[in-house]
């Protein structure tokens, strides 16, 4: 089973001025905050797949549950943001997709870096706004770095592409055998579909920072054993543990064990009968006292000045 590549996005821009825009302002005045909702809701389902979604019956009831609207009101904000330009309308027409090419312009610039984004149906040739199935190389050719990733295989020489793929075959092995692992440990249930999904993000949080798929693999499975040595009995638990090494910038097997041995390095603690000594200070003033005391010659002069006293009394 080959590693799956990720396809969506983690963030996307969301510009300060979204409601000001014309045609969500339309969108609030026919049907209030509720088509504002769907259309936000609409452009996260977008981008978390990539740049296009299906309007199929299931995406529709899923919308209008997440946004606590009818799937009949939800079917008509989209009516609306495609009439109105918002969502490419031919597209919509052929296939039900819901893309445009400003969506796909951010979803292009966003993961040019990616080694490999997969097959790309549903581009729109921005010259004359038609759908397309084939993969447009020229949709953004001030991007170079876009261009290039798509068409690499066409710039290397056979040793590399014969390299590229041994590189490719080693880390679906490790992936598979990353799955073997959370299987044998968690049960066969442990691997469903979303879960693998989650896995694949939390891989490209580490690869995304200079990590080797390998060592983001390593990493997880060092996660694993942690959680198994705590009793932890599923995904969410390792997941928990990888968030607090990311959220402290950890991203090397080096460093995530020096935490880890730092983290569980046992505290001195004082007890009822191991109290930490009291630190006291000097009594100067009993110092000079004995010092006092204990010299003679000064003893002696404190008496004869006594003597001299008395004597000029009497």
């Amino acid at each position: 089973m080959a590693a799956p590549s990720k396809q969506g996005l983690d963030y996307f821009p969301f510009p300060v001025d979204f409601f000001d825009n014309e045609i969500i302002g339309g969108i609030s005045g026919m049907f209030g905050i509720k088509g504002e909702i769907v259309v936000v809701k609409l452009l996260c389902t977008v981008y978390r797949k990539g740049y296009f979604a299906v309007w199929s019956d299931l995406l529709q009831a899923k919308i209008a549950n997440d946004a606590s609207v009818s799937k009949d009101l939800a079917n008509q904000v989209v009516d609306r943001l495609v009439a109105w330009g918002f969502f490419n309308e031919d597209l919509y027409s052929s296939a039900k997709v819901l893309t445009s090419v400003n969506i796909q312009k951010t979803y292009l610039e966003a993961t040019k870096r990616r080694k490999n984004r997969g097959k790309m149906p549903y581009l729109i040739n921005e010259d004359n706004n038609n759908g397309s199935n084939e993969v447009n190389v020229n949709i953004n050719p001030s991007s170079k770095g876009v261009n290039d990733d798509i068409n690499s295989q066409s710039k290397v020489n056979k040793s590399k592409v014969n390299k590229t793929k041994d590189h490719h075959q080693e880390d679906d092995d490790a992936y598979k055998n990353l799955i073997a692992q959370f299987q044998q440990n968690f049960g066969i249930n442990s691997t469903k579909p979303l879960m693998q999904e989650d896995l694949r993000y939390t891989l490209e949080d580490f690869t995304s920072q200079g990590t080797s798929y390998s060592d983001a693999v390593e990493i997880v499975k060092y996660a694993l054993t942690i959680a198994v040595a705590h009793q932890g009995s599923s995904w969410s638990y390792v997941k928990g543990i990888i968030k607090t090494w990311l959220g402290n910038s950890l991203f090397d097997m080096a460093h995530i064990k020096d935490y880890q041995e730092r983290r569980n390095k046992p505290k001195q603690k004082y007890g009822r009968y191991n109290q930490k000594p009291k630190e006291t200070g000097t009594d100067w003033s009993q110092v000079k006292a004995k010092e006092t005391a204990n010299n003679p010659s000064d003893l002696q002069a404190r008496l004869a000045k006594i003597r001299g006293k008395q004597d000029a009394t009497n």
